[in-house]
């Protein structure tokens, strides 16, 4: 059954005592990003004026919606939890950390100084703690996640000669699925506008990832191949149709052709990052790099993430965060500073495509940016930028 999401959702205006009990600044609430369920409907993260960060969830089903909220209302019954009417349609929304799946949300929040970064209810969050005049920040996720995510965290921190920084883990409690880190150093790649800083920064960021690939795996880390990368590929395009039919015709188009270029053909595996862009990249005054979300840490093509970062950077100039030309020289700084060998380098057009894909189906979910679904699925085909 398809369950569009309805166009009402992208921006919403609250009564008084509905913004009040929210705590939001403004009466308006717009819609950042949204994932499917795996049940009909979407989970909802909304910002306010002040990008104070409220979740929620649209599920068509009357009785289903009540259910939560009641459920959720009585997990946390000290924080907002309300149902919103958008014109028919009905949604939970979810402030201050309310979650009935993530209890200890709600506290992390609270906590003087904090503030909640992303909540994708009843899955994983992120808060931003000030402790002790340090910065920290805080993932609350499903307990039995925990345990691979600090070991990965302890086997990268341990390695020799290592040349980028990653985030220390402070604090764990895995009973209670929240691990806190430290901040990295510098500004996230993806804050810098000035054309020369970003093109330097990006030859830094790919000699540092050349080495990461080439970082030993621990024997129990997961594998991800170009099969696994279809599969992701094929449920994307399974939400999308669910939920944007017309512009899964337009998907399902190109899909063919980016899983045969996917299944023909193959290289060498290396450690991977797996969701390697320029927010999970911190640029330091030394020149140095620091890296960020190591949590889908994979063995498989190391393609696989430097056309994710590529594809990233022409995203940026699509979005017009930068200017025209800056993702072309970015893009060749940072194949310069990989310097990818001729397996590699023959990977790159169809990892360049799956990605492309990927983020088609992904900013359908995303109506703060209009035209960027389209922009991705016109640019398939087009090689790599770069210049290779």
């Amino acid at each position: 059954m398809a369950t569009e999401l309805p166009d009402a959702l992208s921006v919403i205006t609250l009564g008084y005592e509905e913004a009040a009990r929210l705590g939001i600044t403004g009466d308006r609430l717009t819609l950042r990003r949204a994932w499917p369920r795996s049940k009909p409907g979407l989970t909802l993260e909304f910002v306010d004026s002040d990008a104070q960060v409220i979740a929620g969830q649209w599920i068509p089903d009357a009785a289903t919606l009540q259910r939560t909220e009641a459920k959720t209302r009585a997990a946390a019954p000290e924080l907002p939890v309300l149902t919103h009417d958008v014109g028919g349609v009905h949604i939970v929304l979810q402030g201050r950390g309310a979650d009935r799946r993530l209890s200890e949300l709600g506290p992390l929040v609270a906590s003087t100084g904090a503030r909640l970064v992303s909540h994708r209810a009843e899955r994983r969050a992120v808060v931003r703690l000030e402790q002790g005049g340090m910065v920290l920040y805080a993932k609350v996720m499903s307990p039995e996640l925990v345990p691979e995510i600090v070991d990965l965290d302890r086997y990268l921190r341990d390695l020799p000669q290592r040349p980028f920084n990653v985030p220390e883990v402070i604090e764990c409690d895995a009973g209670r699925g929240v691990v806190i880190w430290s901040a990295l150093p510098g500004r996230p790649l993806h804050s810098l506008r000035e054309r020369d800083e970003v093109v330097r920064s990006c030859a830094t960021v790919g000699s540092s990832l050349r080495w990461l690939h080439k970082v030993p795996a621990e024997k129990d880390i997961r594998r991800h191949d170009a099969r696994a990368e279809i599969e992701v590929l094929r449920k994307w395009i399974e939400r999308l149709d669910a939920h944007k039919p017309s512009l899964s015709q337009h998907v399902m188009r190109s899909a063919d052709e980016v899983v045969g270029n996917l299944e023909n053909g193959t290289s060498p595996s290396g450690f991977l990052h797996r969701d390697l862009h320029d927010k999970q990249v911190f640029i330091q005054s030394d020149e140095g790099v620091g890296f960020l979300d190591f949590d889908t840490a994979a063995v498989g093509e190391p393609a696989l993430d430097v056309a994710n970062m590529l594809v990233h950077l022409e995203l940026r100039e699509d979005q017009r965060l930068w200017s025209t030309g800056t993702a072309e020289d970015a893009a060749s700084a940072f194949l310069c500073g990989y310097s990818p060998d001729r397996s590699t380098h023959g990977r790159l057009a169809a990892y360049a495509d799956a990605t492309r894909l990927r983020l088609a189906c992904l900013y359908a979910f995303r109506p703060m940016w209009p035209g960027i679904s389209a922009a991705m699925l016109d640019r398939i085909g087009q090689g790599v930028p770069g210049g290779l």
